[in-house]
């Protein structure tokens, strides 16, 4: 369970810095403040990512699970907020990464 809490919170803070970046685009006035916002979030979502090192078995794995779901997490919340249309081939994209990802993790080979 401490594992699907890591990950969340690695997920929504990328969210969360990604949505600040891309306001930092849209307003450049106030680029510099939405710049120091997005790596408010963006700088400590690390830290999730260091203690899913430190409690999963393997880094590979823990990188894969944090970074694509993180990718996805953004492509998705960035669509939603923005308003951009996901294509049917982004769509596929999104699957399978997502597909990558059960690979990794059933796939992945418990220590001797």
């Amino acid at each position: 369970m401490l594992i699907v809490a890591y990950l969340l919170a690695f997920w929504a803070m990328q969210v969360m810095a990604q949505v600040f970046f891309k306001l930092g685009a849209e307003y450049p006035d106030k680029r510099l403040l939405f710049l120091v916002l997005g790596n408010v979030f963006g700088a400590p979502s690390t830290y999730f990512l260091v203690l899913l090192y430190k409690v999963m078995d393997s880094p590979n794995l823990a990188l894969g699970i944090a970074g694509g779901g993180g990718f996805i997490a953004c492509q998705l919340g960035l669509a939603v907020l923005f308003h951009s249309r996901v294509t049917p081939l982004q769509g596929v994209g999104v699957v399978a990464l997502s597909l990558g990802m059960l690979l990794m993790a059933v796939g992945q080979q418990r220590p001797s």
